[in-house]
């Protein structure tokens, strides 16, 4: 087995996600619990932590350890303020908070970040900073943007191997919260498996439905009505919901970002090839 250098941790609100990398940034070996900052209710981050990797701590003591996400939040194990735009990588390694793990090794929290919009407005990620990192290249000129789809949707620009801004937009967590406490969701029914191009003819109805006129809020309705009259099949009402609020998501972005015709996306591979086709069928390569 490579030798390991970095214990690395995405320690999240529902789950904990624990990395043994080589020198390349290989995976060498995994853990995962449901031990989000939110389930650790006695505040024993650092016993919930080892309880997961105490073989790793043991074997490789010399080794550092990186976490980042919620962990650092007020509501996580201590809080590592957020840095503000510019950030390259070395502002962020100057900003790592540690926290004892035992009495003889610390781990380090990587810090969030923060800007403003035009109009005053504030903006924050935590653990996004990292997924970001990975992508940026010294030796890229100009401009690029970035999609990071997921609970709370970041579209960041990076400039001269620096994340020099973004933005958020609520979609996945407005997209649980309408289909799961809403009166959208209660005519929603689980695909079959049988009517998969249906559904998907869905998506892209609710992603055309955006380029519309009315606004989102008359948008959203429509998913209830339609599906009452029969017009979206009930199994695709889901995907129909997503297609629009994705829509606007996209179309609100292209406002920001005018310039853009090229988007990397950053998902896993679900989300990913669903975001994919959204940003498709609004003109712009992925």
């Amino acid at each position: 087995m490579p030798k390991p250098v970095l214990i690395s941790a995405d320690w999240g609100t529902t789950s904990l996600r624990a990395f043994l990398l080589d020198r390349q940034g290989a995976i060498v070996d995994r853990r995962k619990a449901p031990k989000g900052i939110m389930k650790v209710s006695d505040g024993d981050f650092s016993g919930t932590f080892s309880a997961l990797t105490g073989r790793w701590l043991n074997d490789y003591p010399e080794v550092p350890v990186l976490f980042s996400g919620m962990i650092g939040s007020e509501q996580g194990w201590a809080v590592a303020p957020h840095i503000p735009l510019p950030a390259r990588l070395a502002d962020l390694a100057a900003a790592l908070h540690a926290v004892p793990i035992t009495d003889n090794k610390c781990a380090y929290i990587v810090p969030g970040l923060t800007t403003m919009d035009a109009h005053g407005v504030h903006d924050i990620i935590r653990g996004e900073e990292t997924q970001i990192v990975g992508v940026l290249d010294d030796s890229a000129t100009g401009e690029s943007v970035l999609c990071l789809p997921g609970t709370h949707s970041k579209w960041v620009t990076v400039a001269d191997d620096a994340i020099s801004g973004f933005q958020t937009c609520l979609t996945g967590e407005a997209l649980a919260i309408l289909s799961e406490n809403s009166i959208l969701g209660r005519l929603m029914e689980k695909s079959t498996g049988d009517e998969n191009e249906k559904e998907e003819t869905a998506f892209v109805q609710g992603l055309t439905r955006a380029t519309e006129r009315g606004g989102l809020l008359h948008h959203l309705f429509g998913v209830r009505s339609q599906g009452y009259c029969r017009v979206i099949p009930r199994s695709g009402l889901r995907l129909y919901l997503a297609g629009i609020l994705i829509g606007h998501e996209i179309r609100g972005m292209r406002e920001t970002y005018p310039q853009i015709k090229s988007i990397t996306i950053i998902a896993g591979q679900e989300i990913a090839e669903r975001y994919g086709r959204a940003l498709e069928f609004f003109g712009l390569q992925t």
